[in-house]
């Protein structure tokens, strides 16, 4: 899968791993400022996650530009 790497590029069909390696920015800290378990399944969809967990894709934005010191 080869993604833009704008914040328009997280959806919910990438997976935690994909993310990871998409963004450089490390799933268990996503997983940490989320507040979900540490044992999530790396190849979770975050789109599952969202309906699991109720958090929104633009928090996840959020966390991946904060991470990397954008806006």
């Amino acid at each position: 899968m080869t993604l833009g790497s704008g914040p328009e590029a997280i959806r919910g069909e990438l997976t935690l791993r994909e993310l990871e390696a998409q963004t450089g920015v490390p799933a268990g800290h996503v997983l940490r400022e989320l507040g979900l378990p540490e044992e999530v399944p790396r190849d979770e969809r975050l789109g599952k996650l969202r309906r699991r967990y109720g958090f929104d894709m633009a928090r996840v934005r959020r966390i991946i530009a904060d991470y990397r010191g954008t806006e």
